[in-house]
């Protein structure tokens, strides 16, 4: 009896570490991952001709843009964070808008940036600089 005793509290304390363990892991999984850097997204983005410029600079966070404002890059400190930014622009999809997420990377253009839609041919490049990124770092 006495070792059953034992024997069943030992087997909670191990099921408690465990869990522990678990939700520990499950928290810090993906709760601070950034796929990429402010200088990451500008050497791609120059790389297909579209040179950024740093606007706003807040940690590892920033708003980039070209210098006609066309469109606007926003990195952000987690890919977290980006995919939780990025919702209300889900809802704004028209032929006139432009939005992309990669990563903590978002690209959005519309009509607050220009009065003309971005032309087929820009939204190709920042396709185009968003794959040169390559995989997200993990």
């Amino acid at each position: 009896m006495r070792w059953m005793r034992l024997w069943v509290g030992v087997g909670i304390v191990s099921a408690a570490l465990v869990a522990a363990s678990v939700a520990g892991w499950l928290l810090t999984r993906g709760a601070a991952k950034a796929s990429y850097t402010a200088n990451d997204v500008t050497a791609a983005f120059a790389s297909v001709g579209l040179p950024l410029t740093k606007t706003v600079m807040r940690g590892s966070e920033a708003a980039l843009g070209p210098s006609d404002g066309r469109f606007t890059v926003i990195v952000v400190a987690s890919d977290a964070k980006a995919r939780e930014n990025f919702k209300p622009y889900r809802t704004m999809k028209s032929p006139d808008t432009f939005q992309l997420l990669a990563g903590n990377v978002i690209v959005e253009s519309d009509a607050s940036n220009n009065e003309t839609p971005l032309p087929n041919t820009t939204r190709q490049q920042i396709r185009n600089a968003i794959g040169r990124l390559g995989p997200p770092k993990r």
